[in-house]
């Protein structure tokens, strides 16, 4: 199993783990801002997986900071709720307790302490994030999954949706986020380098890399058409299926097609459910006849 495989696999489970302790807190079931609260946290877990496995290079090491991450974060917020200060619940704040309760003893600028440096702790935290935001490493494949994964789980996981349940965001991640990180994974190495320099022909398939510009399809639907959740799993399904097919064909869209594609969603199926959309006059110009046909639209 290559590194970029172990890091999706640890970070699936970890957000599984990390949805069900949302689910099961009963504080946070009895907030308003239960919402925000998920989200702060995410992105914070997100940030301190990425940061670990940047400076210990180990998927295990990764795991375990961001695993007492979790569970620092909750305690974050018990406190907050014991002091009933959780409605003024500042997003800095509550990454900056996390941060130094899990990465406090893996950095520090130039080996020395802060007062030595003449910076605060928490300037020297925001130090070492600015600085791992660009980290000078040839392994461009992992550092990619890394930088994406945020944004991917966003997309497929729905956050902006406030009606799906988090039983059902953890099936999300088990049966459709782990497939399309790893299918994410799979693209750039599709197509073999044309060039010696190995690793500037990975990052440039990771650039050029239209996966990411697919999942605009997803964001738009999301947005523009009325669907269901069982309609949802079923859009993943086929989008999945039909990607997956035409990454092994190597005619996957161009960002361009990408782009035309989704203003013409944004323009002519606004408001219309996912079950008429291929009724539609846009559908019947475009020759669909069933939600398939739709799907398979996007790919050619």
């Amino acid at each position: 199993m290559s590194i970029q495989t172990e890091l999706i696999e640890k970070y699936v489970l970890l957000l599984m783990e990390y949805i069900h302790l949302i689910h099961s807190s009963e504080i946070i079931k009895q907030l308003e801002n239960a919402l925000a609260i998920f989200h702060i946290g995410f992105n914070a877990l997100v940030h301190i997986y990425k940061m670990t496995f940047l400076a210990t290079k180990n998927v295990e090491s990764a795991g375990c900071y961001t695993q007492k991450g979790m569970y620092c974060y909750l305690e974050y917020i018990e406190q907050m709720n014991r002091t009933n200060t959780l409605h003024n619940l500042d997003n800095m704040d509550a990454i900056l307790f996390v941060y130094d309760k899990t990465l406090s003893d893996l950095y520090s600028p130039n080996g020395g302490s802060a007062a030595s440096s003449g910076t605060t702790h928490q300037q020297n935290m925001f130090i070492n994030i600015l600085s791992l935001n660009h980290p000078h490493t040839e392994e461009i494949a992992w550092k990619a999954i890394l930088e994406n994964l945020a944004y991917i789980t966003k997309i497929v996981l729905w956050f902006d949706h406030r009606s799906i349940l988090h039983i059902q965001r953890i099936d999300l991640t088990h049966e459709y986020l782990h497939k399309y990180l790893l299918l994410y994974l799979e693209y750039p190495f599709s197509h073999p380098p044309q060039t010696g320099e190995v690793g500037v022909a990975v990052a440039n398939s990771f650039k050029e890399n239209s996966t990411l510009e697919l999942l605009k399809y997803i964001s738009v639907v999301q947005e523009k058409i009325e669907i269901t959740y069982p309609q949802y799993i079923e859009m993943l399904d086929l989008f999945y299926k039909t990607q997956k097919k035409t990454m092994k064909q190597k005619r996957l869209p161009t960002s361009s097609s990408i782009r035309e594609k989704c203003m013409s969603l944004s323009v002519f199926l606004p408001g219309r459910s996912y079950s008429e959309i291929a009724s539609t006059e846009f559908g019947k110009s475009e020759g669909w006849k069933t939600n398939g046909d739709f799907v398979r639209w996007m790919f050619v």
